[in-house]
């Protein structure tokens, strides 16, 4: 069984991370509730060209769906992820190790350079140049911690990018965040787990 795209998306992007500690550094997490649709820019033939990701501020949820396999969610205070895929009604969960967190696609043991501003997505933001012992890249940060735009590549030469195209700032429903209460869960083999940066 393959592994949604979206997780495997956000691990290309969260090998980033390196283990300085940045000073100076974006938002981590956005400071309210909203939804992003993006662009995504991928070398794998089956990539996804569309993502969607959903923030709950008041429970530091996130939620990521990337292609028709299934979506990702991400309980920042539980560290704990959530793989649902619909058309099998199941879904399977996994501990993620604190050093991921906060932040999925970007965290504060990456180093950050800051590097002007930026308008995305009619959203205004700044830019910074990220680097980490597994790769580098750049990303344009909102000041309330939405990230616009990232483009990174790993020490493995695999790429891959997001580009916010709509920015809606709302209440995100609970329901989001939870796999259907009629799904039957399963356990995550450990290959699937995601792994923390080394």
């Amino acid at each position: 069984m393959s592994r949604p795209v979206s997780i495997g998306l956000a691990a290309l992007l969260t090998g980033l991370a390196g283990a300085a500690l940045a000073e100076d550094h974006p938002p981590l997490l956005p400071t309210r509730d909203v939804a992003v649709t993006y662009n995504v820019t991928a070398r794998q033939a089956n990539a996804p060209h569309e993502a969607h990701l959903f923030y709950s501020a008041a429970t530091q949820k996130i939620r990521m769906e990337a292609g028709r396999q299934g979506y990702a969610i991400f309980d920042q205070a539980a560290h704990r992820l959530t793989m649902v895929m619909p058309q099998q009604q199941m879904y399977m969960v996994s501990p993620i190790s604190p050093s991921m967190s906060p932040g999925v696609l970007l965290n504060d043991r990456m180093h950050f350079v800051r590097k002007g501003t930026d308008t995305v997505a009619g959203q205004p933001c700044t830019n910074w140049d990220v680097s980490g012992d597994r790769g580098s890249g750049t990303a344009c940060v909102t000041d309330d911690g939405v990230l616009l735009r990232v483009d990174g590549r790993d020490h493995d030469g695999n790429s891959g990018g997001l580009l916010a195209t709509a920015v809606t700032y709302a209440a995100q429903p609970a329901s989001l965040f939870e796999p259907p209460a009629d799904f039957h869960k399963m356990d995550m083999p450990a290959a699937m787990a995601p792994q923390a940066p080394k």
